[in-house]
């Protein structure tokens, strides 16, 4: 098999990540010693859960499209001529993950003031979940983790 292959068939059928393309992959020359190191990621999605007790969020994945990015909707077995009434489309599925909670990450959420729309940056993830319960708990935000651990949470603004 190609690395190409291998990587397909990695994230397909052991992660679920089947909007990945063959064109997302990036196949570069290295050893073993190149892969040792921290680790980052980024997922989209909603947050379904805040366990205080075992330190953990439960995240369900989703995907973010523009028209900026029509193209990837083909990719993924979507309509790229479908409407964008608001300029994207959140696509969901039953793809849960949970994901260990980092003692001081970097929280943003989305506040509506009298002058718009602006981020507003919380202290805590008991600011997060009672920001969540008055909005109605379920938001998408982009989650950014450090070997496996959240660093940042930042909620999308949707029109």
């Amino acid at each position: 098999m190609n690395p190409e292959d291998v990587a397909m068939t990695f994230l397909r059928d052991e992660m679920g990540l089947w909007s990945v393309t063959t064109d997302d992959i990036v196949v570069r020359e290295g050893t073993l010693e190149d892969f040792y190191g921290d680790m980052s990621s980024k997922q989209f999605g909603y947050i379904l859960e805040l366990d205080f007790e075992n330190e953990w969020l439960r995240l369900n994945e989703a995907q973010w499209y523009t028209e900026e990015n029509r193209e990837r909707l083909a990719q993924v077995h979507l309509d790229p001529n479908m409407e964008m009434p608001n300029g994207y489309y959140i696509r969901t599925w039953e793809n849960d993950r949970t994901m260990d909670m980092g003692k001081r990450p970097e929280i943003l959420v989305v506040e509506f003031t009298e002058n718009g729309v602006e981020q507003k940056q919380l202290k805590s993830w008991k600011e997060l979940q009672k920001h969540l319960e008055e909005e109605g708990g379920y938001l998408p935000f982009w989650i950014t983790s450090e070997n496996g651990v959240v660093t940042k949470v930042e909620e999308q603004y949707v029109p």
